[in-house]
């Protein structure tokens, strides 16, 4: 009888096998047979669910950023919570994951910069994913306002700013050691408070 294979669950353990050699061997450097010895199969075996190397990081990528908006779901289905809560809530779940993913977010970053060079198409779709976080943002500051939870504020010109607090998070997270998830998020949320009406 013929070995029945998960085609979506094989997809994900080659995307996450792939992840880690990026991490190990850097982006650029990775050959597509390193990516299948660690999955224990055939280079070849790859092309049944990848194209290629740029079509694995894609997905991984992807992946990020429908996590980061499933999260989002969740977060604004908390009806009892305030609009700020829920971009404290937000926030929080940002830079938890970059505080137990720091070597992936290395990783990134690294590839961030070097592709940012390059301007090619991974460029332009990171910058479309990362704009729909800023969205999420200017949706719940347009909540909050409307709720009176938030003082008026220049909703585009904030949105940005708090991408742009999550973004430097990012990078400096995945450098620093000295500061705990707690002590950070503290700080976020003393800055968040300057928001309420």
């Amino acid at each position: 009888m013929p070995k029945i294979i998960d085609i979506k669950l094989r997809k994900e353990q080659i995307m996450q096998e792939a992840i880690q050699v990026f991490i190990e061997e850097g982006y650029h450097k990775t050959k597509l047979h390193q990516i299948a010895e660690r999955c224990n199969i055939g280079r070849t075996t790859i092309y049944k669910y990848f194209k290629n190397k740029n079509d694995i990081f894609n997905c991984a990528i992807n992946n990020v950023f429908d996590l980061l908006e499933n999260d989002y779901k969740i977060i604004t289905a908390k009806s009892h919570a305030s609009q700020l809560d829920k971009i404290k809530a937000y926030i929080g779940k940002i830079l938890e994951d970059c505080y137990e993913k720091k070597s992936l977010l290395i990783m990134l970053i690294d590839l961030w910069l070097r592709i940012k060079r390059e301007n090619n198409e991974f460029v332009t779709k990171i910058k479309k994913r990362a704009s729909e976080i800023q969205e999420v943002f200017e949706k719940l500051l347009h909540e909050g306002i409307d709720k009176r939870e938030i003082k008026p504020v220049n909703v585009k010109s904030m949105a940005f700013t708090l991408f742009s607090l999550v973004e430097s998070f990012v990078i400096q997270a995945s450098f620093a050691d000295e500061l705990t998830l707690t002590e950070s998020l503290a700080s976020v949320n003393v800055l968040l408070d300057g928001l309420k009406a």
